[in-house]
């Protein structure tokens, strides 16, 4: 006997889907987009070198300490909540950084854009995992990965051509205000999965002992 109920849920995880990859391009454009600005940022604090290491070389510290609190967030509080959060963290640390007037307030406004990046894109890819069908979750993966790439490619040249136009501290508000229409997008048309099967069945390999951790998509 057929049913319709696949197709139905088949249509129903592309609004979501679209409006995460929506968030990712927003929060990847962000960051990937941000190394035209750094000469820029260099001279007008008078960076040495050593200051400019450490002012690049602070996302990679922040990531290696807020990645898993981020997803402890994420399971707390919801991915929507906290990817929202994050890409208005994002935009409200870039609009703060664009007004800096010295090499202190630079790193600590650089600091809090790295925080809600960080939470934003482990929200991310927990709500790729929570969105997809489990059949195309592998391929979902990729198109997230592309869109990543995509927002690079976007993302260096828009922020080479607006700082060569306009400056770097307003180029860096054009990031902010990317961050934003993700966030909204992202927060209209997201919709909660608390009792879709993906998430059911997370939790009930994540309670059973004797089977693989890795067959959940939180993990």
């Amino acid at each position: 006997m057929t049913t319709t109920v696949l197709p139905t849920a088949s249509a129903n995880w592309l609004l979501p889907f679209a409006s995460t990859l929506i968030a990712m391009f927003a929060l990847q454009l962000s960051n990937l987009g941000f190394s035209p600005l750094l000469p820029s940022i260099q001279q007008e604090f008078g960076m040495s070198y050593t200051q400019l290491g450490f002012f690049t070389g602070l996302y990679g510290l922040l990531a290696m300490l807020l990645s898993v609190p981020a997803g402890i967030s994420a399971k707390r509080f919801g991915e929507k909540h906290v990817l929202g959060i994050g890409l208005l963290g994002v935009a409200a640390g870039s609009v703060l950084l664009g007004e800096a007037s010295s090499f202190g307030s630079a790193i600590a406004f650089r600091g809090l854009t790295i925080f809600g990046y960080r939470f934003a894109f482990v929200s991310v890819l927990i709500a790729i995992a929570l969105t997809a069908p489990p059949s195309l979750r592998g391929r979902t993966m990729g198109v997230l990965g592309a869109t990543s790439a995509l927002a690079s490619v976007v993302g260096a040249p828009l922020g080479g051509m607006l700082v060569g136009e306009f400056g770097w501290r307003i180029a860096i508000l054009g990031y902010a205000a990317m961050a934003l229409v993700g966030a909204t997008v992202f927060w209209l048309f997201y919709r909660s999965t608390s009792d879709d099967p993906v998430r059911a069945g997370a939790e009930t390999v994540h309670g059973a002992g004797s089977q693989n951790t890795f067959h959940s998509p939180i993990i």
